[in-house]
């Protein structure tokens, strides 16, 4: 078993990646407000900048999945036949990939 240990800033990397597919796959939900606030995060965390706003934007991820715009929703898989890969899919795969990096940069 490899056991792979991950530095904060690939984190943070993976998660600008995760939140570029996701607020993609978002438009086409129609989650305008959602991406706005998501894009305005991501652009604050490709700037490079110190700790403090990038734990500011991590907790304004966690507010947009909990508070007002509910994405936590995205997180609950709801295709049951395996045999259709559906778009519900790719939002399930890109919501719990973004969530779990907010948690795992959250508790750093």
């Amino acid at each position: 078993m490899t056991i792979r240990i991950r530095k904060p800033q690939n984190s943070m990397q993976k998660l600008c990646i995760g939140l570029e597919r996701f607020c993609t796959l978002l438009e086409s939900q129609k989650e305008v407000a959602a991406v706005a606030q998501l894009r305005e995060i991501l652009a604050q965390l490709t700037q490079g900048v110190a700790s403090p706003l990038q734990d500011q934007a991590i907790e304004a991820i966690v507010e947009a999945f909990e508070g007002e715009h509910e994405l936590a929703a995205y997180t609950l898989h709801k295709n049951k036949d395996p045999e259709v890969w559906t778009e519900a899919d790719e939002l399930y795969l890109a919501s719990t990939g973004v969530w779990n990096l907010v948690r795992r940069l959250r508790k750093r």
